[in-house]
């Protein structure tokens, strides 16, 4: 993926296998909010991996958000001809090594997993549909 939003300047490596990597799930919501499980991230590292997801997907700010969302959409989904909302929040994967290298690019080290339009609703990006009725006319 590349955009408007920061990936460090990192060339994303597309055959890495997460299945084989340690990572770590958060959650990062359009408003600029993460969460994640607090035994994954340090309490002293949490400052650094919230600015650097929202770096990343542009959370906070509408309209990086915006980029972010698409991008990802057009990514996982067929939705060329669809107008569709940015997302509400989206759930990555991202490699525990990270949190071991101070100098490391999040951007190499993160996946997209799941999305939601509504905060509710998630859907899996490598195994559902884009739903009905979401970017409709």
């Amino acid at each position: 993926m590349s955009g408007e939003f920061d990936h460090g300047g990192a060339e994303l490596q597309e055959d890495v296998e997460f299945e084989d990597i340690e990572t770590f799930s958060v959650t990062v919501w359009q408003d600029g909010r993460t969460e994640w499980a607090p035994a994954d991230v340090p309490a002293a590292q949490g400052e650094r991996v919230r600015a650097a997801l929202h770096g990343y997907t542009g959370a906070g700010d509408p309209q990086k958000w915006a980029a972010f969302s698409r991008e990802t959409v057009q990514t996982f989904y067929d939705a060329a001809t669809r107008s569709l909302p940015a997302a509400a929040a989206v759930r990555l994967s991202v490699a525990s090594a990270y949190l071991e290298d101070s100098q490391a690019i999040l951007a190499a080290l993160v996946m997209e997993d799941e999305i939601s339009f509504d905060g509710e609703r998630w859907y899996d990006l490598y195994e559902d549909e884009l739903p009905d009725g979401i970017g409709d006319a």
